[in-house]
C-alpha cells in the first residue's frame, strides 16, 4: 500500500512525500508513482505529530463533573458516575476523545479504562493507534480479574498494527501488592506495558508512608515491578532517591506540574517581528483562558522583544499549525502563573530547529 503526498511544506520549501506500508518511504522535491494514492497537500505542512502517553479516552463524557474537589473525593464521586454507563457509552466517549485527538494532530494514545473491548473497536474503526490497557483492581473481584488475564492471553484485535495491549493497575491505593505482582508477572511473561498511576498526589505519598513504610516509588520497586517497560502516570510527588531509582531502572514517566493549567504555546514566525500561537488548557474549566492569554502576552514580549497575537478558536489554531510553522515551545503553567524561562527555551528550539533545517 501506497500514499504519494504532493506538494507539502516541510522545512522551509516544498516536497513530495512517498509513504509505503505505514512507513516513510522517500521525501524529495518531486515523486511519481502510479501505484500510490495520491494526496494534494497544497497549502499544507508536514509536522511531528503528538503522542497521549497516559488518559482515561471515554471520560470525556464526564468531563467538568466535579472539577473543584480533590482527588480523592473526586474518585469517591466519579466512580458512582463511572458505575452506570454501558459498554455503548464507553464506546461513544472513546470515539468522541479520538475525534478531538484526531483534530489535535495526535495520532496515538495510552489508553486504561473499563470495557477495553469497546475502546478497541472505536480505535480500529476511526484509524488512530492505540495502546490499550486492560484495568485491574482489588475491588473487581476473583472473576473479573482473571477474565481480564484471559482476554489479555486471546484478545479480539482485527488491526493489530493499530492497537497493542498493556496489563494496567490502577493504583497503589487500590492495588495490593499481591496484585500488582501478579500484574507485573504476566506483562513480563506476555512482553506487554505495565502502566499504572503513581505519585498523583501528597495524600497518596502520606498514606504509602503510613501503610507501606515507603513512598510509592519506593514501595514498586521493593515490589520488583519496576522495569523500562512500566509506564508511570503522573508521578507529581517525587523525591530525589525516587527519581534517582526510575532514572536508574529507565521507567517511563508522566510527569505533571503542580497545579491543573498545561499550556501549550505554538510560535508561528510570519515575516520575523510578529508571532502567532494559541493555547490549549487542559484544566476542566476554560474561564482562566484569557487571564493566562494575558500572562503569556507579556511573557513573551519580554522574552523576545516581539508582540504576540493571540489566535482565537480551534479553526485559527489549525491554520497556525499548519501555514509557515516555525518552532513549537511546550510551557507548563502552575497556579502560581509561574513559568519557565520562556528566553532560554527559544534559544534552545529555535537552534535545534536551524540544525534540522540544515
Amino acid at each position: 500500500m501506497k500514499t504519494l503526498i504532493k506538494n507539502v511544506y516541510l522545512y522551509n520549501k516544498t516536497v513530495d512525500i512517498l509513504i509505503k506500508d505505514n512507513l516513510i518511504n522517500k521525501i524529495s522535491d518531486t515523486i511519481e508513482d502510479k501505484e500510490a494514492e495520491v494526496f494534494d497537500a497544497t497549502n499544507l505542512a508536514v509536522l511531528p505529530a503528538f503522542y497521549n502517553m497516559h488518559a482515561h479516552s471515554s471520560m470525556s463524557l464526564l468531563r467538568g463533573f466535579c472539577e473543584d474537589l480533590p482527588l480523592f473525593d473526586w474518585l469517591n464521586n466519579i466512580w458512582k458516575r463511572e458505575a452506570t454507563l454501558s459498554a455503548e457509552d464507553i464506546y461513544n466517549g472513546t470515539r468522541l476523545a479520538i475525534l478531538e485527538m484526531i483534530k489535535s494532530g495526535t495520532v496515538f494514545f495510552a489508553d486504561m479504562y473499563w470495557h477495553h473491548s469497546e475502546i478497541i473497536r472505536a480505535v480500529e474503526e476511526m484509524g488512530i493507534r492505540a495502546n490499550v490497557g486492560i484495568c485491574f483492581m482489588n475491588s473487581l473481584g476473583r472473576k473479573t480479574i482473571e477474565e481480564n488475564f484471559d482476554f489479555a492471553k486471546n484478545p479480539t484485535i482485527t488491526k493489530p498494527s493499530l492497537v497493542s495491549l498493556s496489563i494496567a493497575p490502577h493504583a497503589i491505593y487500590t492495588c495490593d501488592k499481591d496484585l500488582y505482582k501478579e500484574c507485573y508477572s504476566f506483562a513480563k511473561k506476555h512482553d506487554l506495558i505495565f502502566h499504572t498511576h503513581l505519585s498523583e498526589t501528597q495524600k497518596e505519598v502520606e498514606d504509602s508512608l503510613k501503610e507501606n513504610g515507603l513512598r510509592p516509588v519506593e514501595y514498586l520497586n521493593s515490589l520488583g515491578v519496576l522495569d523500562n517497560k512500566t509506564l508511570l502516570a503522573h508521578c507529581v510527588h517525587l523525591s530525589e532517591k525516587e527519581a534517582e531509582i526510575l532514572s536508574q531502572i529507565a521507567v517511563k514517566g508522566i510527569q505533571e506540574k503542580k497545579g491543573k493549567n498545561i499550556t501549550i504555546i505554538d510560535f508561528d514566525g510570519v515575516d520575523g517581528s510578529l508571532f502567532e500561537y494559541y493555547v490549549i488548557c487542559t484544566a476542566n474549566s476554560p474561564t482562566h483562558v484569557d487571564a493566562i492569554t494575558d500572562s503569556i502576552d507579556k511573557e513573551i514580549k519580554q522574552a523576545t522583544g516581539l508582540n504576540p497575537r493571540k489566535v482565537e478558536g480551534l479553526q485559527n489554531c489549525q491554520w497556525v499549525l499548519l501555514d509557515y510553522f516555525d518552532v513549537v515551545v511546550h510551557v507548563f503553567l502552575e497556579e502560581t502563573r509561574e513559568f519557565y524561562n520562556i528566553e532560554a527555551m527559544w534559544k534552545d528550539v529555535k537552534q535545534t530547529h536551524l540544525e534540522d533545517i540544515e
